[in-house]
């Protein structure tokens, strides 16, 4: 059991700078263009509020789809995100097009956000 924790945390990837990626106000996230493609990306999600962790980990579950599902680290403010190799592979996906894909998505991940930050507020 301890050895499958230690490869899922090699397997994220930071940049070169030893840092997390970052997520943006307007929810964008980068993967770095100028390296190889990986599968686990670890982001820095400090700048997010929530007003409870269930709400975080409802937040991070609902964004999963066939390309990218998401894994918080509460203790650290971070979450990995998780790429389908398979959907990746079968389409030839390289970092631009995980680029594109989440610029795309990021309207969605900001009004999901909205809900969850104030969860009292009725979904638009």
């Amino acid at each position: 059991m301890l050895m499958i924790c230690v490869v899922q945390i090699a397997d994220a990837q930071t940049p070169p700078s030893g840092k997390p990626l970052t997520i943006t106000k307007d929810m964008v996230i980068q993967v770095p263009a100028d390296q190889p493609l990986v599968y686990e990306y670890t982001v820095d999600v400090s700048g997010l509020q929530f007003a409870t962790p269930a709400e975080r980990e409802k937040y991070f579950s609902g964004l999963k789809d066939e390309i990218v599902s998401y894994r918080f680290d509460s203790r650290a403010n971070t979450v990995t995100l998780l790429l389908d190799k398979s959907y990746i592979e079968k389409n030839k996906w390289q970092a631009a097009d995980i680029n594109h894909y989440f610029a795309k998505r990021a309207a969605y991940m900001k009004q999901h956000y909205e809900v969850h930050e104030h969860p009292d507020t009725p979904e638009k």
